[in-house]
């Protein structure tokens, strides 16, 4: 695996497990940081701890892990940074070169992303049952996430918020149902039935889970080819907050939405305003208080 070649191994392969200590994994995890401060990093750091959590389970070293005694890096918080997030026009732009015809996939994937504020992982897990056509609804048991040695696996939410049942607007429906006829087309001429109820409403050609970079790949080659503003896949849930709060919806609403299991973390992370919101702020406020 990769990651393990080119940073964990070379950091403690020469180590015996039972002697590395907290200082040597705190100055690994540094020099990973300043390699990878985005999110790199937290991976190399999971996994690492994650073997010594293996070999305390099995009795190859006794007591606390080393790992989980460490502080993690921060990436200072640069104000003036652009945000993560689409507005209402950068959103219509983005869609406006995928053609709904001809990679309805693609466009179905990422309007749900948009409008649903879903997460990458869960997206990718989904399946047909989870889609609710009568009621209009999606719901959230489950996300698609790298295990151990580049594999993927499904994981139930990290917490009960992430269970959740979510209402979506009629075109989301609507292109969901396009894709769903599409779907069954396009993969019965590969040999399979997608008739089950189980079958995943965004598969590779093998019919099973797509690579969890391919929305990446998808969208960032949109960017570079439109010269559009950059946003990471995460962003999407950024754009459906800022367009949840551009409609007046209620945190608690927002919150339950996207899955958080606090409040604070959607006020924290996704209370993001537009320029536009802002400069119609600023006018509703001249008026209100004419003096």
């Amino acid at each position: 695996m990769a990651m393990f070649n080119n940073h964990i191994l070379p950091a403690f392969g020469k180590l015996r497990t039972r002697t590395i200590t907290t200082a040597q994994i705190q100055r690994a995890v540094n020099k990973w940081f300043k390699l990878a401060p985005v999110s790199g990093f937290k991976r190399w750091y999971n996994y690492t701890a994650s073997v010594f959590d293996y070999a305390i389970l099995h009795n190859y070293i006794t007591g606390e892990n080393p790992a989980k005694r460490i502080t993690l890096p921060k990436k200072p918080v640069v104000v003036d940074q652009e945000e993560n997030f689409y507005d209402q026009q950068q959103i219509a732009i983005f869609f406006s070169h995928i053609d709904p015809e001809k990679e309805l996939e693609k466009f179905t994937l990422f309007r749900l992303l948009c409008f649903s504020g879903i997460r990458r992982g869960e997206c990718l897990a989904l399946q047909w049952q989870d889609v609710s056509f009568k009621n209009q609804t999606l719901t959230i048991n489950r996300t698609l996430t790298q295990g151990i040695r580049g594999s993927q696996i499904i994981q139930p939410p990290k917490t009960a918020a992430g269970y959740r049942t979510i209402s979506l607007d009629d075109k989301t429906m609507n292109y969901l149902k396009q894709w769903r006829t599409q779907q069954k087309r396009q993969y019965m001429k590969l040999g399979f039935n997608t008739m089950d109820r189980k079958q995943l409403i965004f598969a590779n050609r093998k019919n099973k889970f797509k690579s969890l970079n391919t929305p990446a790949k998808w969208q960032n080659k949109i960017i570079k080819d439109f010269h559009l503003k950059k946003i990471t896949v995460h962003g999407w849930r950024h754009t459906s907050c800022s367009l949840l709060f551009a409609i007046n919806t209620p945190v608690k609403e927002v919150q339950k939405r996207l899955g958080h299991s606090d409040v604070q973390t959607t006020l924290n992370i996704y209370a993001h305003v537009t320029k536009e919101q802002d400069s119609e702020t600023a006018d509703r406020l001249g008026k209100a208080f004419d003096f």
